[in-house]
């Protein structure tokens, strides 16, 4: 898309230069519907966000080369309205202020005003101080409508962050430009523009304000025992753009302040709990097996009555209780040192983690004497506690081992 206002190409105003490094170009465009009727509109020659990407440039003057204004009307032609462009540097006081004016016949629809300042900036003096004012007439039966001009604003400067700001800046160059692009400073034509020709006009105060803040404090006592503080120095406070969100309703960080989203992973260590072995009694005189030491491996199970194990023979001993394993693990039923020393061998010993019956134990005599005893058998389980409940997690496994079948 072509731009509404056409600068004088930098090349044609600097000259290159061997620093170039700590000197840059700065061109600037910005575009504005206004309403001047019987009102001033009072506007800064750039924006914020544009004095924000000054600042980030690392840069701490400006030159200002060329600035340019562009008034386009946004109804028909040859209405009979002029349109006064005032360029102003609110450092100074009064009429000398204004650096530059034109008054512009809009009879034609657009018209465009250049100046050439050639003067050196801070980057903070010009955006607070640099403004440019819009008065208009004969629109004095101008009704209901959102904006009457279209206001663009250009600028062609260079930037610097030394004191050696001595730029190859040729004048003639720039005027020969814009005159043989057909651009002039006072058109002269006045089409039904009479009845408003020759009269005062009025400039009232600028009416933008920036927020400032102060860069010095001084304290005094009070004899009443009070401080006074008073500030002074004031300066622009740099303008703090609005949040943004995306499209989850969620604020995006501003680049304004250089952040950006990091992944951190965080390593949270959980307090590592032994599986439980959920134990039942289905008899009166059962015992829940009990771990001797807190680092034996395993725990010592009991039968619910003293039996008889005849002479090398065997018996099936019931302990009265069932029991639920942790998934994916089994128990495993061993015989005691002093069992085995009695001459007692325990027979088979694996229990399912999906067995949910009474725990029995094959115990075979090798002796030839009947032995009666209590404590059985040694069980090792990688269970770190055991629990009683009511009722264990029913199983499709029966207790002795086969599977139900389905109706």
């Amino acid at each position: 898309m072509q731009e509404r206002a056409s600068i004088v190409p930098a090349e044609v105003l600097d000259h290159s230069r061997r620093d170039d490094a700590h000197h840059r170009v700065y061109v600037h465009r910005s575009e504005e519907a206004v309403l001047v009727t019987s009102n001033q509109v009072d506007r800064a020659f750039i924006q914020p966000e544009s004095f924000t990407q000054l600042q980030r440039s690392g840069m701490r003057f400006l030159h200002m080369g060329v600035i340019q204004v562009r008034i386009q009307i946004l109804h028909r032609q040859e209405e009979g309205t002029l349109a006064l462009v005032v360029f102003r540097d609110n450092r100074w006081q009064g009429d000398q202020a204004i650096f530059a004016t034109m008054e512009i016949d809009l009879a034609h629809g657009s018209q465009l005003v250049y100046v050439i300042p050639d003067t050196m900036f801070t980057i903070s003096d010009f955006y607070r101080n640099i403004q440019v004012s819009i008065l208009a007439r004969g629109y004095e039966n101008w009704r209901n409508g959102e904006a009457n001009l279209l206001v663009t604003r250009g600028l062609i400067g260079r930037l610097s962050n030394t004191p050696n700001v001595g730029f190859a800046y040729e004048i003639q160059n720039v005027v020969d430009y814009l005159a043989s692009h057909g651009v002039r400073a006072l058109p002269g034509r006045s089409y039904n523009s009479r009845d408003v020709l020759g009269h005062n006009w009025v400039i009232r105060q600028s009416t933008v304000n920036f927020p400032m803040q102060p860069t010095e404090v001084n304290t005094r006592n009070i004899l009443d025992g009070s401080v006074s503080i008073q500030f002074n120095q004031y300066q622009a406070a740099t303008a703090s753009s609005p949040p943004k969100f995306n499209s989850k309703d969620e604020e995006i960080q501003s680049d304004e302040e250089e952040l950006t989203s990091h992944t951190i992973a965080v390593l949270v260590e959980e307090e590592h709990r032994s599986p439980e072995l959920l134990v039942k009694r289905i008899h009166s005189l059962a015992q829940l097996p009990i771990r001797r030491t807190p680092r034996a491996a395993g725990y010592d199970i009991s039968i619910t009555h003293a039996q008889d194990i005849p002479a090398l023979d065997r018996s099936l001993l019931s302990t009265g209780i069932c029991i639920q394993i942790p998934q994916n693990t089994y128990a495993r039923i061993a015989p005691r040192s002093s069992t085995a020393l009695r001459g007692i061998i325990i027979m088979g010993g694996v229990i399912d983690s999906d067995y949910r019956g009474e725990v029995k134990v094959m115990a075979f005599n090798t002796t030839n004497e009947d032995i009666i005893f209590r404590i059985l058998a040694y069980w090792e389980t990688i269970a770190g506690e055991i629990r009683e409940e009511e009722e264990p997690e029913q199983s499709k496994r029966t207790p002795s081992g086969s599977l139900q079948k389905k109706n």
